[in-house]
């Protein structure tokens, strides 16, 4: 019931009734891939405005999205590997 989280013995008894099992998700991660996700919205956001004050993009800005992206794909596959050991 502890390593559950839940916090009490009859929530606990009534979801092993009824499921058979409980699964403790851990949300560390998808906090953490929440947070990649604003950043990089900030972040094209403000090359969207860039650009369009400028006329161009630079080739540096470009890549520190890719960056941001791969991070946040790298993310994801944590999270997933997670899910499939449940």
């Amino acid at each position: 019931m502890a390593q559950a989280g839940m916090k009490t013995i009859r929530a606990y008894v009534v979801k092993m009734a009824i499921d058979g099992r409980v699964i403790s998700v851990e949300l560390e991660s998808v906090r953490e891939m929440v947070r990649l996700l604003s950043n990089i919205s900030n972040n094209i956001n403000q090359l969207t405005r860039k650009t369009h004050e400028t006329g161009n993009i630079h080739a540096q800005d470009v890549e520190i999205l890719k960056n941001e992206v791969e991070s946040i794909w790298g993310q994801t596959q944590v999270i997933l590997q997670k899910i499939n050991k449940l």
